[in-house]
């Protein structure tokens, strides 16, 4: 693990001063962002080594039925290809990217969440939780990791909400 500091990331971009104007004809890309063709690969610490034998994905919390999948259970879930646009706290977007996973009504079908679930988090790719091992289903927000760090809470690219008051 290298000797980053999430903190002070966070202390440089709250300082950066975006060039680009807020242009309503451009509806796609939120202000404060700029648009590449690439796609940055952006992480603090390792990454995890994948092991398929003992790999699961964990649907757990406020729900009837939890669930718990092997890889080989999980690569046989029914999938679905979306293609969308993506924007990073760190002031990139990407427009047409195309992704395949597991439809949502799978898992609300499936794990049938229980009413006082109101939470579940979202908004991943604005602060973008890499490896997802599992979905909480939950009856309070609860901070995590980056927002420790100073993001923000709720993190609509939309609304400029890259960081917390």
């Amino acid at each position: 693990m290298s000797n980053w500091d999430p903190f002070a990331k966070v202390q440089r971009l709250k300082k950066a001063n975006p060039t680009r104007p807020f242009d309503s004809k451009q509806e796609r890309l939120p202000p404060g962002q700029y648009l590449t063709e690439k796609f940055p690969i952006l992480h603090y610490g390792g990454v995890p080594k994948f092991d398929p034998q003992t790999w699961d994905f964990k649907i757990w919390g406020l729900v009837e039925k939890p669930i718990r999948l092997s890889w080989g259970e999980f690569v046989k879930l029914p999938t679905i290809e979306v293609i969308t646009d993506i924007h990073c706290v760190t002031r990139w977007s990407k427009f047409d990217t195309k992704w395949r996973g597991v439809p949502w009504h799978w898992v609300m079908e499936t794990a049938q969440p229980k009413p006082e679930a109101q939470y579940i988090p979202h908004l991943y790719f604005w602060k973008s939780a890499k490896w997802l091992r599992g979905i909480e289903f939950m009856s309070t927000d609860r901070a995590g990791f980056w927002e420790g760090y100073g993001y923000h809470m709720h993190g609509d690219p939309w609304r400029s909400e890259r960081f917390a008051e």
